[in-house]
């Protein structure tokens, strides 16, 4: 039984994928002034010109949130990112608010 080649993927596809998230961080409120968005921005930048597999988080530490990223280079797997909160964003947020 032969193995069929895995197929990278396209750099317009990559670039769809970025764009989209791009539109996502943007339409939630965060700003391209962010360190974490130029961060994210430059690893997509590197990712969509043929740049390898990569998984990591960024930090959006002004949001106290990260983003827990993953960019495939396979054709047909999808980029994953999630928009997490900071643990200790989170007991903030649940102090504000008991304090209400």
């Amino acid at each position: 039984m032969t193995k069929t080649p895995k197929v990278e993927k396209s750099t317009a596809s990559r670039a769809k994928e970025a764009v989209d998230l791009i539109k996502k961080l943007t339409g939630m409120g965060i700003t391209d002034a962010e360190p974490g968005f130029v961060e994210l921005r430059a690893k997509l930048n590197e990712w969509i010109r043929g740049g390898p597999a990569w998984a990591g988080k960024i930090e959006f530490a002004r949001y106290g949130r990260y983003v827990d990223l993953i960019l495939p280079i396979r054709e047909g797997v999808t980029m994953t990112a999630a928009l997490k909160i900071h643990p200790w964003a989170a007991k903030e947020l649940a102090e504000q608010g008991a304090n209400n």
